[in-house]
């Protein structure tokens, strides 16, 4: 018969892969890379000149034309009074047509 053990394989594939033992030199580079990108980062901005750009603002006085707006338009003139008020107080009753007869005017 054949050397194989079938009750303990050397590699089942339904296992988790095997953790890595070497964690901390894994860490220990990745943090010495962090510290000189970071380094490196901060120096090239320390070492760059910067300008800072002031506005200067002038406290003399300017002349200056103050435009005044127009006056405001004339008020409305006042509405002309009524045709009918008019007519029925100027006129003699008696010249009223009938259609108007039954109308009473408070006067």
């Amino acid at each position: 018969m054949t050397d194989i053990d079938i009750a303990h394989p050397a590699h089942n594939p339904f296992d988790l892969p095997r953790s890595n033992k070497n964690t901390i030199p894994v860490f220990i580079g990745a943090f010495v890379v962090a510290l000189v990108f970071n380094f490196l980062i901060f120096y090239f901005a320390g070492t760059q000149k910067f300008k800072a750009n002031y506005k200067t603002y002038s406290d003399e006085k300017e002349v200056v034309n103050i435009l005044h707006p127009p006056p405001p338009p004339p008020p409305p003139p006042p509405p002309p009074p009524a045709a009918c008020v008019v007519a029925l107080t100027e006129l003699d009753w008696a010249d009223v047509p009938a259609e108007f007869s039954a109308v009473t005017v408070k006067v």
